[in-house]
C-alpha cells in the first residue's frame, strides 16, 4: 500500500506554516502563506496536478497570501479544470474583490463553513472525509447564552466565463469594470467574521484487507470480474457450490482508516469553544479510536497554559503531537536555491549581500508535554497517515528534499576555486574596502535600495518577484512596489528584530499597476506591521500611505474590511497634507508619477530626495518617451528587462522592455547609472554587452542585492561574476 503522510512546515520567518497532505491519488493544503509558489518549485515531489482541494484555517494573509499564486499556477495546468477551496465566512469575499486582478479560466468552487457548527465537507475527497470544527473566540458569545445556530456551508464558485486573453485584451483598452466583472457573482450581505477559525478532522478511508486468491478459488470463484466484487466488500453466489461466499472468508478483516487533526488556537480567548467541541471530546474520550496526529499550528503564549497541556493529554499516549509556531521551533531554511546564490554573492560582494542564516533560540514546552509523543516542527516535518503499520511515525525531512542532485552546489564549489574566479574576489574584497572608506552618512548612503524581488510574473527558483525596499534617509522607509514575497525576503536580509524597526519606521508604499506579482506582498507587511504595534504596545503608530491606481485603492481598501490592514490610500497624484507630511518625513522633495506604456493605469515614478539625489523607476513598460524625459539626469535608474534582447516581438506584444532597450533608456536618459530588474524565468543576466553604444554604469539586479550610491562602482565587477559563471558553466 502507498505511504501517505503530512508534511507540516514550521513558522519560519520567511514562510508561516503549512500542511501539504499526500495520498498515491490526490494532494491537499491546508492552508495556503505566501511563498507557497516558490517552495513548490523547490520541492518537485510536490504535484499540483493532482491537488484535491485548500483547507483554510482562519481570514488571514499567513494563511491565504499564496493562495492566489498557487491558483495561477493551476491554471496553467491543462487537466485541472476547478479547484476546491474550503474556509471561514468572508473567504469568497477574497476573492470578489481582487476581480480586478485575478482572472483565470478554471473554475474555484468556494465553500465558507458554517462558524458555529461542525460539518462534514461535501465534494471533498476521495482519499479522506474532511469534518470542519470551528471555535471562536469568548468575546463573540451572543449574549452569553451560547453560540447561535446558523445555516450550513454555502458554495460559491468565482469565475468570470470570459476567455483571460480575452480579457485581458478588453483590460488594456480599457473597458469598465461593470463589462469585466459582469459574470463575477456578487457577495452575499453577511458581515465578514475577522475572528473565526475553522480546525479540521481528516480521516482517511478504511482499507480492504489483503484478499486471498486460492481461498476464492476453492470456494468456487472463477478469476476476474468475481474477484474484483469481493475485493470491493460485495457478498457473492459462487456458481460452484451455488453457497454465498462473504468478502471476510477470503480476505483479511478491514483496515481502519486513520485521523489526524488540525488546531489552531490563536489565544486563550477561544478555550471555551475549542475544549468543549463534541467532535474533539467524543475521540478524547474514546481511546479504543484514538486520533493518530493533532498538529497544532498554535502559539507558544497558549501552549504554556496548564488548561491547554491538559486538553493535548486528553488524547492519550498513542497520540503523536506536532507543534508549528515561531517560538518553539527552530527557524530553517524555507528556500534552498536562493540561500545558495545568497552564499555565492556575499562571497565576493560582503558589503552588498546578506550574510549567513540566523537562526533562533526556540523556546522550551512545558514540561507536562515534553513526552516522546511531542515533536517540535523542525524544517518539514512529516507525520505518516497510511499504511496502517507506519501510522503515527514522525520524522523530519528536507525543505528541499525531492531536488535533483545538488549540481548547482558541485559548480559553486569548482567556480569559487577557478583561478578567474579567485582574482575577481581579490578584485572585488578589495574595492569593496576601499569604498567603504568613502561612506559618508550624509552624501552617499541614501538612498540604499534593497531588491527584494528581481523576477517578473511569477516566482522562479534564484528569483521572487517584484519589490524594492527603499532607506530614503537613516531610518526612513518606503517600498517601491511589492509582489508575493517581498517581506519575507526583507526579513531574510535583515532578520526579525530589525524588521520590527523598519516597518514601525515605514511609511510610503507606492504600487505601479494591477498586475498581481507587483502588489500581492502588501498585505502581509500591513498586517504584519499592525501585529506586532500590538504586541510591543506601540502606540499611535501612524498609518502607512498607499499610494497607487485606483483598482488597487479599491481593492486593498475592501480587503480592509476582512483583514486588518489598516492604512491611509490615495490614487496617484492626489494632492493632501498628510502626503506632503509624510514626503518631508521621507526626505522627498517630489515625486512624480509618469505614464508608461504597459497597461491601463501603469506608471513609473521620479523621485527626488531633499539630499539631491534623483530616482527613476519604470515600473513595467516598453521603452518609454515620457519617462526618458521625466527621469532626465537621474542618479540611478532602475528599469525592467523582463527579455533577452531576441525576444523583441514578445516584448512589444506583452509591452515589457529587452535588456539592450532598458539600456538604452538610460543612456538617452543620460541617467549616471542603471540597474536592471524584472527578468523572466527564461532571461539569461549574462548577456554580453555593447558597452560602447550604452556605456559602462549599469548592472543586472539579483534577490538581496542591498546598494548605495558609494557602492555603485561594484556594478561592473556583478557583471563580470555572471559572465564568468555562465563561461564556466558553458565548459
Amino acid at each position: 500500500m502507498p505511504t501517505s503522510y503530512l508534511d507540516i512546515s514550521g513558522d519560519n520567518d520567511d514562510y508561516a506554516p503549512s500542511i501539504y497532505t499526500f495520498f498515491d491519488k490526490e494532494r491537499y493544503f491546508f492552508d495556503s502563506p505566501e511563498g507557497c509558489q516558490r517552495v513548490i518549485k523547490e520541492r518537485t515531489s510536490i504535484k499540483l496536478s493532482k491537488i484535491g482541494g485548500i483547507f483554510i484555517t482562519n481570514l488571514s494573509w499567513d494563511t491565504i497570501g499564496g493562495l492566489f499564486g498557487i491558483l495561477y499556477i493551476l491554471a496553467g495546468i491543462d487537466t485541472v479544470k476547478d479547484v476546491n477551496v474550503y474556509g471561514p465566512r468572508g473567504l469568497y469575499n477574497i476573492f470578489y474583490h481582487a476581480r480586478q486582478f485575478f482572472n483565470v479560466s478554471m473554475k474555484t468552487n468556494i465553500f465558507e463553513m458554517n462558524d458555529r457548527n461542525c460539518e462534514e465537507l461535501p465534494e471533498c475527497t476521495s482519499s479522506m472525509n474532511v469534518t470542519s470544527i470551528p471555535i471562536w473566540s469568548k468575546k463573540d458569545q451572543v449574549n452569553d447564552g451560547g453560540p447561535t445556530i446558523q445555516e450550513a456551508f454555502e458554495k460559491r464558485v468565482y469565475h468570470n466565463f470570459i476567455n483571460p486573453e480575452e480579457w485581458l485584451k478588453m483590460m488594456n483598452e480599457g473597458a469598465p469594470l461593470d463589462v469585466l466583472y459582469k459574470h463575477v457573482v456578487k457577495p452575499s450581505t453577511v458581515e465578514t467574521d475577522r475572528s473565526s477559525v475553522i480546525c479540521y478532522l481528516g480521516k482517511t478511508k478504511p482499507s480492504p484487507g489483503r484478499f486471498y486468491p486460492e481461498k476464492a478459488v476453492a470456494l468456487g470463484i472463477p478469476r476476474g470480474a468475481m474477484f474484483q466484487k469481493l475485493i470491493a466488500g460485495e457478498s457473492i453466489v459462487s456458481p460452484k457450490t451455488n453457497e454465498l461466499v462473504h468478502p471476510h472468508q477470503v480476505s483479511d478483516p478491514t483496515v481502519p482508516g486513520s485521523k489526524f487533526l488540525i488546531v489552531k488556537c490563536p489565544s486563550i480567548e477561544y478555550f471555551v469553544s475549542l475544549f468543549n467541541q463534541s467532535v474533539i471530546v467524543e475521540y478524547q474520550n474514546n481511546q479504543t479510536e484514538p486520533i493518530n496526529i493533532v498538529v497544532h499550528l498554535t502559539p507558544a503564549s497558549v501552549i504554556q497554559h496548564e488548561e491547554y497541556q491538559a486538553f493535548m493529554n486528553k488524547f492519550g499516549n498513542t497520540t503523536k503531537h506536532i507543534i508549528a509556531n515561531r517560538d518553539n521551533c527552530p527557524m530553517a531554511q524555507s528556500y534552498y536555491i536562493p540561500e545558495k546564490d545568497i552564499t555565492k554573492f556575499s562571497h565576493f560582494f560582503p558589503t552588498m549581500f546578506p550574510g549567513q542564516w540566523v537562526t533562533n533560540e526556540p523556546t522550551l514546552l512545558p514540561v507536562s508535554v515534553q513526552n516522546d509523543n511531542v515533536v517540535v516542527c523542525k524544517k518539514v516535518t512529516r507525520g505518516t497517515i497510511m499504511p496502517a503499520q507506519s501510522v503515527g511515525k514522525v520524522e523530519v525531512v528536507e525543505m528541499h528534499e525531492g531536488l535533483a542532485e545538488d549540481a548547482e552546489s558541485k559548480f559553486y564549489d569548482f567556480l569559487y576555486a577557478h583561478p578567474k574566479a579567485i582574482e575577481l574576489r581579490t578584485k572585488t574584497l578589495a574595492l569593496c574596502q576601499q569604498l567603504e572608506e568613502t561612506r559618508d552618512e550624509q552624501s552617499n548612503v541614501y538612498p540604499r535600495v534593497l531588491f527584494t524581488g528581481t523576477g517578473a510574473a511569477k516566482p522562479t527558483k534564484n528569483r521572487g518577484v517584484t519589490g524594492h525596499l527603499i532607506e530614503t534617509k537613516k531610518d526612513c522607509f518606503m517600498i517601491m512596489d511589492g509582489g508575493e514575497g517581498t517581506l519575507a525576503q526583507i526579513t531574510r536580509f535583515y532578520g526579525r528584530e530589525q524588521v520590527k524597526d523598519i516597518l514601525f519606521n515605514l511609511r510610503l508604499i507606492w504600487v505601479s499597476h494591477m498586475h498581481a506579482d507587483h502588489h500581492l506582498g502588501i498585505p502581509s507587511i500591513l498586517e504584519k506591521r499592525e501585529k506586532l504595534a500590538k504586541e510591543c504596545k506601540v502606540d499611535n503608530l501612524p498609518k502607512v500611505l498607499v499610494v497607487g491606481p485606483k483598482d488597487f485603492q479599491l481593492w486593498i481598501t475592501s480587503l480592509n474590511t476582512i483583514i486588518p490592514i489598516d492604512h491611509l490610500s490615495f490614487a496617484y497624484d492626489e494632492s493632501n497634507d498628510i502626503i506632503s507630511q509624510y514626503y518631508q518625513y521621507l526626505g522627498i522633495k517630489s515625486l512624480s508619477n509618469v505614464q508608461v506604456d504597459h497597461c491601463p493605469d501603469a506608471k513609473g515614478v521620479v523621485i527626488e530626495l531633499v539630499n539631491g539625489f534623483k530616482l527613476s523607476f519604470s515600473g513595467d513598460t516598453r521603452p518609454c518617451e515620457q519617462f526618458i524625459n521625466a527621469g532626465r539626469d537621474s542618479d540611478l535608474m532602475i528599469h525592467e528587462a523582463t527579455f533577452e534582447d531576441d525576444k523583441v516581438e514578445d516584448s512589444i506584444e506583452k509591452k515589457h522592455s529587452t535588456i539592450g532597450e532598458a539600456l538604452t533608456v538610460g543612456k538617452r536618459m543620460n541617467a549616471k547609472w542603471s540597474i536592471l530588474t524584472h527578468f523572466s524565468g527564461k532571461t539569461k543576466t549574462s548577456v554580453s554587452i555593447d558597452t560602447s553604444a550604452v556605456g559602462e554604469n549599469f548592472g543586472m539586479a539579483f534577490d538581496f542585492l542591498n546598494i548605495s550610491p558609494y557602492q555603485y562602482p561594484l556594478l561592473k565587477y556583478l557583471n563580470e561574476l555572471q559572465e564568468l559563471q555562465q563561461e564556466l558553466q558553458n565548459k
